[in-house]
């Protein structure tokens, strides 16, 4: 949305009412410094231990894809843990600086959403 559009007041309600459901909030952020920086807005994200996934995509043994596909899966699982646990509100501000592999992730994670639910109903 553009500046000044209500994102910041709309994030807050969200907040606001997801506190009067039990549910949990998980904030991430993008930053432009950060751009260059695989999932660099997971890193922010608690409940999970999403630092130890990350941490451990150094230089893989195998086929890069295919370690690309094992985080892409270690990363949604853990989001899905952390919803198992109790709803999941997932908030990631300024997106529009988020690096390639953190957009495919979330876009990953949307379209699981229309299937099949993460969080509890």
């Amino acid at each position: 949305g553009e500046a000044r559009s209500g994102k910041k007041r709309l994030i807050a309600e969200l907040k606001q009412r997801a506190a009067g459901r039990s549910v949990q909030v998980v904030e991430g952020a993008c930053f432009e410094p950060d751009r260059g920086i695989p999932f660099a807005p997971l890193l922010d994200l608690r409940g999970a231990d999403v630092t130890r996934l990350l941490s451990d995509q150094a230089a893989p043994d195998h086929d890069p894809d295919q370690h690309t596909r094992q985080l892409f899966s270690a990363l949604l699982a853990a989001v899905k843990d952390m919803a198992r646990a109790r709803r999941l509100l997932l908030i990631v501000e300024d997106v529009h600086w988020a690096d390639d592999a953190s957009l495919e992730l979330l876009q990953r994670l949307a379209r699981g959403q229309q299937s099949q639910p993460i969080g509890r109903d």
